[in-house]
């Protein structure tokens, strides 16, 4: 599948606000530009590699769609870039179609010249005629301000809290394998939630990502139940972090303790419901445009959504 192109206009060019110091850019849709060069630029702005299996499965080969996005060059090549995956939403049997904003980039050389906003501006454009548009990222402390001023709502939206678990003691017998993802189910939301289906949980863990997830569920339970997990560090502690969690109240609370025991991890990491604080917290940035009110919520609050690890650990 190849990379999707963006519905913009001839390719945009911007002065430079100062001729000592920046070069003129130019905005080409990223389709146009060599995959490669794309790559080294996310890479060199995150400090790691990002490889061409990687890039696939992140942008070519996702459940919604193939991404887009924008890329300013200079004179010596990519400076920057900025790519939407397309990502489905709901809220409670009402499908919403939305933009997820990643790879927010800008090499060290070009840094400070308001690329990132140059770019996220245009798309921003170029959304508007779908209308209602969402589009939604999650921050990091380099971007949040850039949201901000862009007039993107922030907000902290996936709360998290660390549990002790003990490694001893009886434990449910356990059955392992990605197979079991088949069975995964999600109670409904009257909150913005993700399309989390089977399908689209197979490429949540693909090993592609860099990640090494995996997937248990009870052997012995009478209804459906199931859990996405990988083991994290933090210094000599094992850590099981809940990516995704199916099943009824009593069967997940077995089925995490079972696999914490399993797993030698006696802390878990894991999100908390929208409606109780914590000071452990991922935030969420939101642009919208057009008429909600037919969905009931409104996109540019925290209580509007109801999002997990599954939709924003390593998903930057």
């Amino acid at each position: 599948m190849a990379f999707a192109g963006l519905r913009c206009r001839a390719p945009a060019v911007f002065g430079s606000d100062d001729a000592m110091t920046s070069r003129p850019l130019t905005i080409r849709p990223a389709h146009q530009i060599p995959e490669g060069d794309l790559r080294a630029v996310i890479a060199s702005a995150f400090d790691m590699p990002r490889s061409a299996a990687w890039f696939d499965w992140k942008h070519r080969d996702a459940p919604w769609g193939p991404s887009t996005g924008l890329v300013a060059l200079d004179d010596r090549g990519a400076v920057g870039a900025r790519i939407l995956m397309p990502w489905h939403l709901s809220v409670g049997a009402e499908q919403v179609r939305a933009w997820r904003a990643t790879e927010a980039s800008t090499v060290p050389r070009a840094q400070g010249q308001g690329i990132f906003s140059r770019l996220n501006r245009q798309l921003m454009e170029s959304l508007r005629g779908d209308e209602p548009a969402l589009i939604f990222s999650t921050p990091n402390s380099n971007s949040r301000l850039g949201y901000a001023k862009l007039g993107w709502s922030v907000f902290p939206v996936v709360r998290h809290q660390y549990e002790f678990h003990p490694v001893v003691g009886r434990r449910a017998r356990l059955q392992h394998g990605d197979d079991l993802i088949d069975g995964h189910w999600d109670e409904p939301s009257d909150a913005i939630t993700t399309q989390w289906t089977s399908d689209s949980l197979r490429w949540r863990i693909d090993r592609r990502s860099g990640n090494a997830y995996e997937v248990s569920a009870l052997s012995d339970a009478d209804l459906p139940n199931g859990v996405v997990y990988r083991v994290i560090r933090r210094g000599p502690m094992r850590i099981l972090l809940l990516v995704a969690l199916w099943g009824t109240p009593a069967t997940r609370r077995t089925l995490v303790h079972s696999v914490a025991a399993d797993r030698r991890t006696p802390v878990v990491l894991r999100t908390r419901p929208p409606a109780e604080r914590s000071r452990r917290y991922s935030e969420l940035a939101v642009f919208v445009s057009g008429d909600w009110d037919r969905l009931g919520v409104d996109p540019r609050l925290p209580q509007a959504w109801d999002l997990s690890f599954c939709d924003v650990e390593s998903l930057l």
